[in-house]
């Protein structure tokens, strides 16, 4: 499903068709090479709709140069995540890969608990 290019299917269509979605996803994110996109779609949805089984993965992302692409979606939709994962994922982003990128989101933040994180 996540390999066809246009139209992207829905993360909801995904999840009906596994009884394990959020593992499924996670493997496709850590697996799938080709195409290209297939990642990043499943990366998409565990965030969206998958974040209370996968924060531990998400949080990971932050740190290596392998998964730099997945830590920039991540960061990009920090305005979205629950408060205590978004303190995580910028904790765990500092200092890493997408470190300016991690920067320049917290301190855009609406909360105050994210923005401390890079304020001096």
């Amino acid at each position: 499903m996540l390999s066809v290019r246009d139209p992207e299917p829905g993360c909801a269509s995904i999840a009906e068709a596994s009884p394990t979605p959020a593992l499924d996803l996670l493997a496709l994110v850590d697996h799938a090479k080709q195409p290209p996109w297939v990642g990043m779609r499943a990366a998409s949805c565990l965030v969206s709709d998958h974040l209370d089984e996968v924060q531990e993965h998400v949080v990971g992302w932050m740190r290596t140069e392998a998964t730099y692409g997945l830590a920039l979606m991540t960061i990009r939709r920090l305005d979205g995540l629950p408060e205590e994962v978004a303190v995580a994922v910028v904790s765990a982003g500092l200092g890493g890969p997408a470190d300016t990128e991690v920067r320049d989101e917290a301190a855009k933040d609406s909360r105050e608990s994210v923005r401390a994180l890079v304020t001096d």
